[in-house]
């Protein structure tokens, strides 16, 4: 054998386990590097998105307010509403206490992606703001404060006598709709205008009494009309929804014009 030749056979070493070692340090890096990036996603602060509400906001009807946002780390969400004046900062608020004057709707410990609803019902027409406040279990996810304001518009009528009034979420009134059957004044009143008016009284025509036919065409041909004279039960009765109401009818006299 060549001297030169076996001269760098014998000082080039062979080490087997050189790529092994550099397929492990390429591993723990690439560990390291995910924990770092979630250690750093961890370390984010929460986030919290601005309250929203039902349109069409009237006094003494409730009204929905909702709340979303992601907590990262299990923190404390409250809610509450206040009348007039702006929202205090999150450097001005405990998580333990309310401002004087206002209405908690949501209290709630989130964990991950949240949305809360609530009821509210404004006592009186106004200006409105909804407070909320995202308090972070560490110091590295701090505290998120949104603020939001509306209008609250005048109170509906009261609905009439004997009625009910069910409006419907972000409606500002709705038809009434009768309960029971307050009996109106017939008397004097053809059948068809009768009828109508014991429909919207929340009545229903029950057994009528009418002529026969024979005199029908005798009354008829004397220019009288066929009225009602009798009704029962007497008028301002209440009665249960729909009660049947009986009338007797018969031809009068059509009534007199006032001649000025």
């Amino acid at each position: 054998m060549h001297p030169t030749r076996a001269a760098h056979e014998r000082w080039i070493p062979t080490n087997p386990a050189r790529p092994h070692r550099r397929a492990a340090s390429a591993t723990a890096l690439a560990v390291a590097l995910a924990a770092a990036l979630l250690g750093a996603d961890a370390a984010q602060a929460n986030t919290l998105h601005a309250p929203t509400y039902s349109a069409g906001a009237r006094a003494t009807v409730p009204m929905t307010i909702s709340a979303s946002g992601v907590a990262d780390t299990p923190a404390s969400l409250r809610v509450y509403v206040q009348r007039g004046g702006a929202c205090p900062t999150s450097a001005n608020v405990v998580a333990g206490a309310i401002p004087a004057g206002s209405t908690e709707v949501i209290a709630q410990q989130p964990t991950g992606p949240f949305s809360y609803s609530a009821t509210f019902t404004p006592p009186v027409a106004g200006s409105y703001s909804i407070c909320a406040f995202l308090f972070g279990s560490t110091t590295n996810t701090g505290t998120s404060a949104t603020a939001t304001s509306f209008g609250v518009g005048p109170a509906p009528p009261p609905p009439p006598a004997g009625t009910t009034q069910q409006p419907g979420p972000g409606a500002t009134g709705a038809t009434p709709r009768r309960t029971r059957c307050v009996v109106p004044t017939l008397k004097g009143r053809t059948y068809l205008g009768a009828r109508k008016l014991v429909r919207r009284a929340g009545c229903s025509v029950g057994i009528v009494y009418r002529p026969d036919r024979r005199t029908k065409r005798i009354r008829e041909a004397q220019g009288k009309v066929l009225r009602v004279v009798s009704q029962y039960p007497r008028p301002r009765s209440v009665r249960r929804l729909n009660f049947r109401l009986m009338l007797r009818l018969a031809y009068v006299n059509p009534p007199r014009r006032s001649r000025r």
